[in-house]
């Protein structure tokens, strides 16, 4: 009887002590944090993927409808476009400090799902349905083409600046899941691409919502382009070399 006491003795301390410890926690320091939205609006963010450097670092893919503040003086978009945006988030190795971190996005949607790092770069890959609010500048290669358009995108792993931003895009809805990068700097996506016509240089249609496989060079142009497909549905989620 005594140790049953004891024991739920220990365990009520636990349950007073340690949610009072937790509450008063400090809050790492971050972008892109949980917070309450104000006006009780429902918030979306999720992250899609993540990868890690050589160094350590490590880099966060994902989508977000909070607006937050941005980290780093150079990164390529610091300000919330609209509905949902795309970012990317460097953390550094001991994983609480963020070294910067940038949206992606116009006054629609965008999603970021792939991303990956040759320790110079970081590219990614996503949708964007926002047209012509999201075109970032003169660093962008191809143009808006549909209700979703598939995008890679090209950023400085130092400071978060952009290099080049590169549509993939169709008469349909299109979508990039994956990236890579080889050790030229050639970089390779794939996910699912709707309409017979488009952009990326694809040979032929196969199906409604059809798998498709790009490599574009250092600079963003395309060296080829195929579809993978039946006469169904495919999606093609993995892309890796």
């Amino acid at each position: 009887m005594l140790h049953v006491r004891f024991t739920l003795a220990l365990l009520a301390f636990l349950l007073l002590f340690g949610a009072a410890a937790f509450a008063k926690a400090p809050a790492t320091q971050g972008a892109f944090s949980d917070r309450p939205v104000s006006g009780g609006t429902k918030a979306k963010e999720q992250i899609k993927n993540t990868v890690q450097d050589s160094q350590g670092n490590s880099y966060v893919a994902g989508y977000t409808s909070i607006q937050e503040e941005s980290i780093g003086s150079n990164v390529a978009q610091s300000t919330f476009g609209g509905k949902t945006d795309g970012y990317v988030v460097k953390h550094a190795a001991d994983g609480v400090s963020v070294l910067w971190a940038t949206y992606l996005g116009g006054a629609g949607n965008e999603e970021c799902y792939g991303i990956t790092t040759d320790g110079e770069f970081v590219y990614v890959s996503g949708f964007t349905d926002s047209g012509a609010s999201f075109t970032p500048a003169t660093k962008t290669i191809g143009g808006y083409n549909a209700s979703e358009d598939a995008f890679v995108a090209k950023i400085n792993a130092i400071d978060g600046s952009l290099v080049w931003f590169r549509y993939l895009s169709s008469f349909g809805n299109d979508r990039a899941f994956t990236v890579s990068v080889d050790a030229k700097g050639n970089v390779q996506t794939a996910g699912m691409i709707e309409g017979m016509n488009n952009k990326s240089g694809s040979t032929a249609d196969n199906g409604r919502d059809t798998g498709f496989f790009t490599k574009l060079d250092a600079n963003g142009n395309t060296l080829y382009s195929t579809y993978c497909g039946f006469q169904g549905d495919e999606w093609e989620y993995n892309g890796a070399w």
